[in-house]
């Protein structure tokens, strides 16, 4: 494993726990909307989820695809309320609780500190720029990266190949110089081995490796980074 100079670092659900953190911000959603229109909870979070995925679909492969803003709006539009009011101190409210909430797990706070300055780390993640480097900030990792990709940046989200050559380009390496970590198996995984870049899938469940994946000798289960560092001292 030393023979890898550099890694591309997927960020949310990797470094940090993603599911109750936006459990925690979107109940923070929830209760101003109920305080102000009365409106019950589950017809709110079904609305958002409705909201959601209708954003989703309409313009997918785009960091566009991932904004709480464009999910708020929507929300709001279904609900009947105008959405000049609320959609600003929406999101403001969703990003302010999911913040206060998010922390570095420890394992990968462990793995970063043991290969911090040995090779040369690309943050490769989906969503706007704004917002992820607000999440570096907060998850203290400003330290240990080299660079940043987004999808806003390229015009793509992952799996799409520009956002792994974007990567490569910015730390100027070769696909066989680094290797990928992240936890979604096509978005991550697939999208890296697509590449030729070795990809250790963090799968903290214990999933299979879905029979037929393209490159499946690239592609390496792990269920934490503590298995991930000891693959990187051989």
């Amino acid at each position: 494993m030393k023979q890898y100079k550099g890694i591309l670092l997927d960020i949310d659900n990797t470094l940090y726990e993603y599911k109750p953190v936006h459990a925690y911000a979107i109940n923070a959603v929830v209760a101003y909307l109920f305080a102000q229109y009365g409106i019950d909870e589950k017809t709110l979070h079904t609305t958002y989820f409705i909201a959601r995925t209708q954003v989703q679909r309409e313009v997918c492969e785009t960091a566009g695809a991932r904004s709480r803003m464009l999910y708020f709006q929507r929300m709001l539009e279904l609900l009947e309320i105008k959405p000049f009011k609320d959609c600003d101190t929406l999101h403001e409210l969703y990003w302010n609780a999911f913040y206060e909430r998010m922390k570095l797990s420890p394992d990968a706070h462990a793995f970063l500190e043991a290969i911090k300055g040995h090779v040369k780390i690309c943050l490769l993640t989906d969503l706007s720029a704004s917002i992820q480097f607000k999440k570096i900030a907060h998850l203290g990792l400003a330290p240990y990266a080299d660079a940043m990709v987004t999808s806003e940046e390229t015009g793509h989200e992952k799996p799409h190949p520009y956002m792994f050559m974007k990567a490569l380009l910015k730390i100027g390496m070769k696909p066989h110089e680094v290797c990928m970590i992240g936890d979604n198996f096509v978005r991550d995984i697939e999208g890296a081995a697509h590449m030729g870049i070795r990809a250790f899938w963090l799968n903290r469940v214990g999933d299979s490796v879905p029979e037929g994946t393209y490159k499946a000798h690239l592609v390496t289960s792990v269920e934490n980074f503590k298995e991930i560092g000891e693959l990187f001292g051989e």
